[in-house]
Formats: structure tokens, sequence, C-alpha cells
């Protein structure tokens, strides 16, 4: 059944990241130890360095649903509901890592199910951003508001991140001081509210509220373009220049890759809205949709036993083959797990 209220592009972008997420994780297992200088590693950079919106427009598609005005959200469901939800779902998929990759002992084993596996820093993060939703509701009620907080967040958050590396990395010794200034700027102004994630929550409300003409739609495309090939190019001459991959660059608070979001969010919004697909395609793109949660948490498992057991990696061919090749049998792996899990009632309430 079409659910006419439905903003269907938020389904879209929600299956596009959990594959982004994919191709994030398979890239890392190589990117870290090659030469900057190799071919390899800079088929690599392009395929992590496009790929690293996927973090930032789940969080933005949260913020355009939680603080839609038409949502009303008590704390007591934010608490019993939603944070209830990560916490269980990030125990028992770290004791599920943990047990896949024994510990040494009680101790580390506690510690391990404590600290979560790589890439489930994501659910303290999210759960961080939906304790403070009726403050940031309380914002979006404000037009102006929602634009102060936008602006400080830019500044402060997106800005900083992204010139004080450059500046500190310039030969020249003016830039390099200007750039330990904004640097120290940085970590000295306790501005929190606005710092991280909380940006992309109130972003993602801004966009799907806000209508964009398409001339500001083509300056906005073109402004997204030029951030991710600017988050690439960047990448490269930092890695080359330390003589070791760095990922300062693809830092989810840098400007290129909030640049790049917003682009990628806007043009989802206006173009990939499944207005024209069928009924029957709706209910299973909603499906899908729903099942990208499990998807995040389950994929290591099936890139760790691949890259374990049969030694494929991004690089065992052509990188521009092989990261395909992966990321698409890694996905199928994955999605058609978090579809049977969520065919079970407990599990799917709870734990994806």
């Amino acid at each position: 059944m079409i659910q006419k209220n439905r903003l269907y592009y938020l389904d879209v972008l929600r299956i596009i990241s959990s594959i982004f997420v994919i191709v994030i994780h398979i890239c890392i297992l190589n990117w870290g130890i090659l030469s900057p200088n190799s071919l390899s590693w800079q088929a690599l950079n392009i395929f992590d360095a496009l790929s690293q919106i996927a973090v930032p427009i789940f969080f933005m598609i949260s913020g355009a649903l939680f603080l839609d005005d038409k949502k009303e959200i008590s704390i007591k469901n934010i608490f019993f509901k939603r944070i209830f939800k990560l916490l269980v779902a990030y125990l028992v998929w770290s004791v599920v890592f943990v047990l896949i990759n024994p510990a040494s002992s009680w101790s580390n084993a506690i510690y391990r199910v404590i600290q979560g596996h790589y890439h489930m820093w994501f659910i303290p993060a999210l759960a961080g951003v939906y304790i403070i939703i009726p403050f940031l509701k309380a914002i979006t009620k404000s037009e102006k508001l929602t634009k102060y907080f936008l602006i400080l967040s830019v500044l402060f958050t997106f800005t900083l991140s992204f010139i004080s590396p450059i500046l500190k990395e310039s030969s020249v010794g003016v830039f390099a001081l200007i750039g330990n200034l904004l640097n120290i700027l940085r970590t000295k102004l306790i501005f929190r509210f606005t710092l991280g994630y909380s940006g992309y929550f109130v972003f993602g409300y801004f966009l799907n509220k806000t209508e964009f003409s398409k001339s500001m739609r083509r300056i906005i495309y073109i402004m997204g373009i030029a951030a991710a090939l600017a988050t690439i190019c960047f990448s490269y001459l930092i890695s080359k220049s330390k003589g070791t991959p760095t990922d300062t660059f693809y830092s989810n608070t840098s400007l290129n890759i909030l640049i790049s979001s917003v682009a990628f969010f806007v043009f989802a919004k206006y173009n990939l809205n499944c207005n024209n697909i069928k009924e029957k395609s709706h209910s299973k793109l909603v499906f899908l949709s729903k099942c990208t949660f499990g998807v995040y948490l389950i994929h290591p498992i099936f890139i760790e036993l691949i890259n374990k057991h049969l030694h494929i990696n991004a690089v065992t061919v052509n990188p521009l083959l092989a990261v395909p090749l992966f990321t698409l049998t890694v996905a199928v792996l994955s999605y058609i797990s978090s579809i049977i899990l969520n065919k079970i009632p407990l599990i799917r309430k709870y734990i994806v």
C-alpha cells in the first residue's frame, strides 16, 4: 500500500547509505597498509572518499523524521523505546562479535563487549543525539534559530575541521601558525551542542523542509561534486606528504563531507522519491529500508569471514573490479540475513 505522507526518498537514501558503509569497511581492510603512491591505494581512496557520506546521510534521515513539525516524540519514548533498542542491539551484537572472535580472557571479553566492534561507534553517537532531540525540536520550531544553529555548526564544526589541517600542513610559516591556532580554538572552545552529529540532524530537517529552485539545486550539485573531488585529492595529497595513508579529510565533521552529504540528500529529495514505481515496489522498498539497521550491524561478519577464510579482499584483483564485486556479495548476504532476522518479531523489535 502506498503511504501518501511517506518520504520514499529517505528509504532510498537509507539503502544507498548502507551500501556505502559496506564499501568503506571493505576498503579499510587494505587502505591503511598500502602506499599512497600505489595505484591500488588510489583506487581505494576514490571508493572510500565517495562513500564517506554514508553516516552523515543516516543522521540527516533521522533528523528529517524526528524533527518533523508534525511528529511529536516524548522523552519517555526517546529513552524507553529508541535508546533502549539501541542499547540492547549494541550489547547483543557486541557479544556476537566476541563469540565469533573469542577473547583471550573474561576481562578482555567484557572490555570488548563494552567497547563494541569497530563499526558500532555509530550506535552511542546516535543515542547521544537522540537525548537532545527535545532541545533540537525547540530550536527547529523557529526558522531564525534553526539557521543560527546551522551557521554555528558549519563554522565551529565543519569549517574548522576542514581548514586547520590544510593550513597546518602548509610550508608557509604564517599559514602553519594560523592552522595551529585554529586547531587550538577548535579543541579549547567547548561548544559541544552544535558540534558533531547534531548539526547533521538539523541539516536533515532543514533540507527536507526547504524547497530549492532548479538553479539553486544546480549550484548545490556542483558544490557537492567539487567537495567529493576535494576529498579524493586532499586525501591523496596529505597522505603523500606524510608518506602514509591519512584519513583527515574523511572525517564526518569536515566541511567537504558536509557539502557532499547535503548535495546528495538534495539530489535524492528531487530525483529519488520513487513516485512512478508500482505499489508492490513501494512495499518492497520500505521493507528493505527497515532492514538497513540489521545490514549495518551484520555486514562486518561477512567481510571478515570472506577475507579470513577465502582470502578475498579489496585488492585480490584490480580494486576497480574487486570493490564492487565484494560489496555486492556482502550486501546480498547482509540483506538476506537481515530480512530473515526481521521476520522474527522479538529480534525485529529489539536487535535489528
